[in-house]
C-alpha cells in the first residue's frame, strides 16, 4: 500500500446513567496506531440542523457522535507514515475513563443525581457502537488491477467510482486505487 487511513464511525448510546451516558456524554476518544495520536471529543452540536428536523422527541438535543435521521460522520486518520511493507502496526482505540455509578449492582445508587439522571439504578447501560475500517491506497497498477474503476478519470465518473467503491467494500476487499488526479475516492 502506498498511503493508509484508519475510519472511524462511532456513535453513543444509553441515557439517564451518570453524565447521561452515553448519548450525551462528552467523552474523548483517541486512536493511536505506532507514533500517530489522534484524540477528538465524539460530540455532535448541529442536530438541530439536521436534515430531519421537525420530527417529535429530543431530535434537537447534541448528541455523542450522532443526531437522530442523520448520517454519522467518519473520522479518517492517516496511518501512512507508519506503514512500511513487512511492519506489523498496532492500532487502539481507547475513550475517555468512566464510570457508571447508576447500576443495580451498586449499593450507593439510589436512582437520584449523582449517580442518575433520571429513572431508577435500571437505566438503559451506556455503550458505544464503534466500526472500524483499514482503508490501503495503492497509487500504481498492482493487485488491484483486476478491479477497475468504472469510467476512471472521466469527468462525471465520481457516482461511478464511489458504487465501484462500495462493490469493492461488500465484496470484503482492502486495497483500493486512487482515481488519477484525485487526493481521494
Amino acid at each position: 500500500a502506498d498511503s493508509a487511513v484508519v475510519r472511524v464511525v462511532t456513535t453513543g448510546h444509553g441515557q439517564g446513567n451518570t453524565d447521561n451516558a452515553a448519548e450525551f456524554a462528552y467523552k474523548w476518544h483517541r486512536i493511536t496506531a505506532s507514533a500517530i495520536v489522534d484524540q477528538w471529543y465524539l460530540w455532535r452540536d448541529d442536530c438541530a440542523s439536521n436534515p430531519c428536523s421537525g420530527q417529535g422527541g429530543t431530535w434537537w438535543y447534541e448528541r455523542a457522535g450522532w443526531c437522530p435521521g442523520d448520517a454519522a460522520p467518519p473520522r479518517d486518520i492517516d496511518i501512512t507514515p507508519v506503514i512500511a511493507p513487512g511492519r506489523t502496526v498496532e492500532i487502539d482505540y481507547d475513550i475517555e475513563p468512566y464510570e457508571n455509578c447508576c447500576r443495580p449492582d451498586n449499593p450507593e445508587c439510589t436512582g437520584t443525581s449523582p449517580c442518575c439522571v433520571f429513572g431508577d439504578c435500571n437505566n438503559h447501560p451506556p455503550n458505544f457502537a464503534i466500526s472500524t475500517q483499514l482503508i490501503l491506497y495503492r497509487d500504481k497498477a498492482g493487485p488491484c488491477a483486476a478491479f477497475p474503476l468504472p469510467g476512471a478519470g472521466a469527468e462525471g465518473s465520481a457516482i461511478l467510482a464511489r458504487l465501484a467503491l462500495l462493490m469493492i467494500f461488500f465484496l470484503g476487499l482492502v486495497c483500493l486505487r486512487r482515481l488519477p488526479g484525485r487526493k481521494s475516492l
